[in-house]
């Protein structure tokens, strides 16, 4: 249930205890001495709650003064900041035992959490208006930011996180950045907006991630990221570079009917799962680009072609080897790209089996029109099609067929026609036996 305040909007932050906690010496003048007398406050008052594996986690990431419990001198002196910080306010001190909750609140002036402690906590659906800081923040438990709005971005740098939702958070302007998060259950940042760059530099996801449906509109970086869990991206809309560059995925990894707008992952140096899903991706449009990005996008192309190779992925090697033409067509030009446009018209790229069958069906007609034509009315419609046929089959030692056909010697243009005829036979029975192979991996 959403909470509206007597304006119709949010209630402001101050109005919430865990906030007032939060900046329990102030905020109105922000300060590297203020915000770590802040934190220090926070992570005592719930010190108490860490276990000694806890406490083992966190050596070297919080200072050792601040994993000290509160005296009970101590607890009442907290007791009375909080109560002059809450002012004229009737604000309870919370309890250290309950769920820490920041939901549906506006906080308009800029936040600092870093380095906290945080137990069971929830954002759910607040705004932060101004820059907010969760660097190198230590979630113990499943935290919650679902359907938060994030005005001038976010950064959670080098904190560590068990589960976590950001499922529908939208991002207004201004970068997200998660390097060097690591998450030790599911993380889930499904269905996010993200309107410029992200950054997950040396993520490490041990268990599953879930970016289904996420628009990015920036720059993703994920280079030297670590998947220890299965991955999907399904659905995801890529607007600039993807960068996956010596990151590695170590269980399946789905990227079915994912948008890649300007240009496919870069995968330098990455190791993917076998189980790595390409079904239903859009890849981008050659259309209106430079010639230095069509080379790119050879690159990129050729080392995910490499990968499936390794892979032993005939299929999906295949698919990005004729991407890699396509591009290297593009590059060469009309002219010295031509055969390469053969190529894809009379089989796409030795994907197709019908297109060179067809291609044949129609060589064969058009060879049988032209015997019709040249040899009326001594031959028949029938023998005429025969002797077509036995020219199109003639390497396979059916040409004998096309001389009992005929009713006369062929003239010199003739037989330099059926000529013809059996070498571009011959080629499109060789793709239709291409096509068959690499359908069916035959060797």
């Amino acid at each position: 249930m959403t909470i509206i305040d007597a304006n119709g909007g949010l209630p402001p932050a101050e109005d919430n205890p865990w906030y007032l906690l939060a900046t329990l010496h102030g905020t109105s003048v922000p300060s590297p001495r203020r915000e770590a007398r802040n934190r220090c406050a926070w992570n005592r008052y719930y010190a108490n709650r860490l276990r000694p594996d806890d406490r083992e986690k966190l050596k070297g990431r919080v200072p050792e003064e601040e994993l000290v419990p509160l005296d009970e001198n101590e607890l009442i002196d907290w007791r009375n900041l909080f109560t002059k910080r809450a002012g004229n306010r009737e604000i309870m001190m919370p309890d250290p035992n309950d769920l820490i909750e920041f939901s549906e609140f506006d906080f308009s002036l800029s936040c600092s959490f870093s380095g906290f402690i945080f137990f069971e906590c929830q954002f759910i659906r607040s705004i932060f208006r101004g820059t907010v800081d969760f660097i190198g923040c230590s979630f113990q438990v499943f935290s919650n930011f679902s359907g938060t709005k994030f005005i001038v971005g976010a950064n959670f740098k080098n904190s560590m996180f068990e589960g976590v939702s950001f499922k529908g958070v939208e991002f207004s302007r201004g970068g997200a950045f998660f390097n060097n998060t690591s998450y030790g259950a599911h993380a889930d940042f499904s269905h996010i907006k993200f309107p410029e760059t992200v950054h997950f530099h040396r993520a490490a996801f041990k268990k599953s991630a879930d970016f289904k449906c996420t628009r990015i509109g920036g720059y993703l970086d994920f280079r030297e990221a670590n998947f220890g869990g299965w991955a999907g991206f399904q659905g995801a809309e890529f607007a600039a570079e993807v960068d996956f560059t010596d990151t590695e995925f170590q269980a399946p990894t789905n990227f079915d009917s994912c948008r890649f707008e300007k240009c496919p992952p870069q995968l330098d140096g990455a190791t993917l799962h076998q189980r790595t899903n390409w079904r239903r991706v859009t890849w981008p449009s050659l259309q209106g680009l430079e010639l230095r990005q069509v080379e790119d996008l050879t690159d990129a192309y050729s080392c995910i072609k490499l990968e499936m190779d390794k892979q032993k992925r005939h299929h999906d090697e295949l698919m990005f080897f004729s991407k890699e033409l396509e591009c290297r067509k593009v590059e060469q030009g009309k002219v010295k790209g031509f055969p390469i446009s053969l190529y894809a018209w009379t089989c796409d790229y030795g994907q197709n089996i019908i297109l060179p069958m067809i291609w044949l069906i129609d060589l064969i007609l058009l060879c049988w029109n032209i015997i019709m034509l040249t040899y009326m009315p001594e031959i028949t419609w029938d023998k005429a099609l025969l002797a077509s046929i036995a020219n199109s089959f003639g390497s396979f030692g059916v040409r004998k067929e096309l001389m009992e056909s005929l009713t006369k010697a062929a003239s010199t243009g003739m037989q330099m026609f059926l000529m013809l005829q059996g070498i571009v036979a011959l080629i499109l029975i060789f793709l239709i036996g291409l096509g068959l192979r690499n359908r069916f991996r035959m060797k």
